[in-house]
């Protein structure tokens, strides 16, 4: 596969940076692989584009299904089939899910993996350039719309929100990031925080 991948395969690689976004314990991924049996591995493309209000984020709205993240916000992207690096699923992923080729981008690097208990997944965020907004074509199975979110509306607005986690009715606290009507928590806030903290901050 022909891509190009810059110094961000290096200087964003930093898992500290999900910790403010905890809403519960999570395992350090070399932990969480070390399980048995060990968690599948997936992967997402975190897509960087310029917009009229700057450099922005795509999000997908997951489809409501029934499964432990159905309705939630994420990047395009899903489990590895077999013999499949974390950059090949991630790029057949998001052209099934939102009808994007792999060669309209432009690879630039990767976040630190994160490792989710309720699925008992571990998922690698590839970053990518999109150099301006494309016809979605959704997979409607798997998603129910695209968001575009302008990154600098991540970098203070942390906040807390109340959840209702589907399976038992219980509710609890998690940290995130309003996006519209919509909120954005867990896993993938975690690698906008991360990504935001590296780009804007530093």
């Amino acid at each position: 596969m022909d891509v190009k991948v810059s110094f961000l395969r290096e200087s964003l690689a930093r898992e500290q940076e999900h910790e403010p976004l905890f809403s519960y314990p999570r395992l350090a991924v070399q932990d969480a692989r070390s399980l048995q049996p060990p968690p599948k591995e997936s992967a997402v493309v975190m897509l960087i584009t310029p917009t009229a209000e700057g450099i922005s984020t795509v999000l997908v709205k997951r489809a409501n299904r029934g499964d432990v993240h159905g309705g939630q916000l994420a990047f395009p992207g899903g489990k590895l089939e077999a013999g499949e690096t974390h950059l090949e699923a991630a790029l057949r992923e998001m052209e099934e899910e939102v009808g994007l080729h792999a060669n309209q981008i432009e690879i630039l690097g990767q976040l630190s993996p994160v490792y989710i208990p309720p699925s008992h997944f571990v998922v690698q965020p590839i970053v990518a350039w999109l150099p301006a907004l494309h016809n979605w074509r959704i997979q409607p199975n798997e998603i129910d719309e695209v968001l575009i979110a302008p990154l600098n509306q991540f970098q203070y607005h942390l906040r807390e929100h109340r959840s209702v986690l589907r399976h038992d009715g219980s509710k609890f606290d998690v940290i995130g990031f309003p996006v519209g009507s919509h909120f954005l928590w867990g896993a993938t806030a975690m690698m906008v925080h991360e990504f935001v903290q590296k780009t804007f901050n530093e």
